[in-house]
């Protein structure tokens, strides 16, 4: 058999070509859909993690965390949320979702300790100030000036990044403090602890003296 092979062009059929974009068109947004899904299903399982490790392990804690210092100091690189809050993880099995909240007795508070073996000036002032501030989180407004008040204290070539899009933005000897949040489990100091003993103790004689 001789015959020329006939030779078909996908072009050729508009409908072909216009079925083969309407289906890429359809896998493109099912894509982003199943990404935005796996990146849920992945956070709802570190943060079910994180409830197990705190539910046995009394000695850590969770912190939400606003404004990342980023600076290299000598030969350290220092990454910590200047504002610091404690934080708990409430699981609803039946409905599959877990709530990250802020306890009633948790005030957020200014972590200097990242900066406790370097020469910046005494920030004393700087934390009467948050005192005197209501923050909220969800408010950049009421944290913004403090953010920027640390950043230039540390240095004056500080830097207050409010905005850094998906540019990944490393430490270096300029200071930087990024508007961003961060949650992390870390170990509980010694303060805090002597403070839950008293928080019970109270609870102990107020039941006490109610009964």
């Amino acid at each position: 058999n001789n015959e020329e092979p006939n030779t078909v062009s996908f072009y050729d059929d508009e409908s072909r070509y216009d079925a083969f974009v309407q289906y890429e068109n359809d896998w493109q947004q099912w894509a982003k859909q199943a990404t935005v899904k796996r990146k849920i299903q992945d956070l709802y399982r570190e943060l079910f993690r994180i409830k197990e490790r705190l539910k046995y392990d009394e000695q850590l804690e969770l912190i939400w965390g606003q404004g990342l210092l980023l600076w290299k100091y000598q030969e350290f690189n220092i990454e910590y949320p200047i504002i610091a809050q404690r934080m708990l993880v409430e699981h609803n099995v039946e409905e599959g979702i877990i709530h990250i909240l802020a306890p009633d007795d948790a005030e957020p508070n200014l972590e200097f300790d990242a900066l406790s073996d370097t020469d910046v000036p005494d920030l004393s002032d700087v934390r009467k100030i948050f005192e005197q501030t209501e923050y909220d989180p969800a408010n950049s407004e009421s944290y913004t000036p403090i953010l920027k008040t640390v950043v230039g204290s540390i240095s004056p070539d500080g830097l207050f990044i409010d905005s850094y899009g998906d540019n990944q933005v490393m430490p270096s000897e300029r200071p930087k403090i990024l508007n961003c949040w961060v949650l992390f489990v870390r170990k509980r100091s010694e303060n805090a602890i002597i403070k839950d003993i008293q928080i019970f103790k109270d609870k102990l004689n107020r039941d006490y003296h109610g009964s």
